[in-house]
């Protein structure tokens, strides 16, 4: 069966929206990746602070305690699960 002009172009459009959506997943994992190393850069930095003396250590365990909510992350900083917020 011959194909027709129609039939190219819509075989061709829809190569270019498959390689459009390759190219914005490749993006999201990028932008993914990039989110979790800002956030293993920052807590290694407060941490570092921490050691050094820079931040008190109970400063930490306020921010922490104000900040988590979820009981599995509360658990892992052995944070008291009296302050716990179920969403």
């Amino acid at each position: 069966m011959k194909s027709t002009k129609l039939d190219q172009l819509t075989e061709k459009r829809n190569q270019i929206n498959a390689q459009i959506q390759a190219l914005k997943s490749r993006e999201q994992a990028q932008k993914r990746k990039d989110d979790t190393r800002r956030k293993i850069l920052i807590g290694g930095v407060v941490l570092k602070m921490v050691k050094s003396g820079e931040m008190p250590e109970t400063r930490l365990a306020e921010i922490l305690d104000k900040h988590l909510t979820k009981p599995t992350e509360r658990k892992l900083f052995d944070l008291t699960s009296e302050k716990c917020v179920t969403p």
